[in-house]
C-alpha cells in the first residue's frame, strides 16, 4: 500500500510482513501519512517482521546474527 500526502511531496510506503494477526497494523500506513509535516520530501518504508526474518536482514546487511528490535537502513549509501 501507498499513501501519499501533499501534492506528492511525501510518498509514505507501508510494506506489511508477519506471520501471524497483523490486523494492528493496518491503520501504520493512514497514520503516518497524518502525522508526517506536510513539508517533508522523500520517501519511507516500513515492513513488520517476524524475529526469524529480522535475524536473516541483519545476517545479510549488517553481518549480526541475532534478531533486533529495529532494523533501519540509508536506502542510498551516502559518499563519505
Amino acid at each position: 500500500m501507498v499513501y501519499r500526502k501533499g501534492r506528492g511531496s511525501l510518498t509514505l510506503q507501508v510494506s506489511v510482513v508477519f506471520e501471524g494477526n497483523n490486523s494492528g497494523a493496518r491503520g501504520l500506513g493512514p497514520w503516518l501519512a497524518h502525522i508526517a509535516p506536510r513539508t517533508a520530501r522523500g520517501a519511507v518504508t516500513v515492513a513488520i517482521v517476524s524475529d526469524r526474518q529480522v535475524k536473516a536482514l541483519n545476517r545479510a546487511y549488517r553481518g549480526i546474527d541475532t534478531a533486533t528490535a529495529v532494523l533501519s537502513c540509508p536506502a542510498v549509501e551516502r559518499a563519505q
